[in-house]
């Protein structure tokens, strides 16, 4: 009967749980990115990295556009080399170009597979980024 008792408090104490609105992510409820030697590895494994958390900086190369609201677009994070392929969907307010070079912050989610311009399949590290800013317009903004 003790046992009966207590797998019933247990499951009572957990639909009780189940019911609470989930806590709003605020700025200050963001967990710190990983450190920037992490980045490096991002690229070499990203499954390895799901649900962790960077900020990454790189140079716009193809502007997919909006749908629902969440802008999504594809950046080289490595702009030296055009390496390290991202496709970033975010919800943040700002319109990129192609050449922007933007900031992002948010979740890796693992590889996204996309058939590129060419009919080819392809892939990029998934981001889900919560933030999302142009630190330098590329050359074709007009202001």
């Amino acid at each position: 009967m003790k046992k009966c008792f207590a797998v019933i408090l247990i499951l009572m104490l957990v639909l009780c749980g189940c019911g609470s609105a989930p806590a709003e992510t605020t700025e200050s409820s963001l967990p710190d990115p990983e450190p920037e030697e992490n980045i490096a590895k991002l690229y070499e494994d990203p499954e390895a990295y799901v649900d962790h958390y960077f900020q990454l900086t790189g140079v716009v190369f193809n502007v997919i556009g909006r749908e629902d609201g969440m802008l999504v677009f594809q950046m080289n994070e490595d702009i030296l080399n055009f390496e390290n392929n991202t496709m970033v969907y975010t919800m943040s307010e700002i319109e990129t170009e192609v050449g922007d070079r933007v900031r992002i912050t948010g979740y890796a989610k693992g590889i996204e597979e996309y058939e590129n311009v060419e009919g080819q399949q392809d892939q990029a590290v998934l981001i889900l980024a919560d933030s999302a800013e142009i630190i330098e317009p590329g050359h074709t903004h007009t202001n």
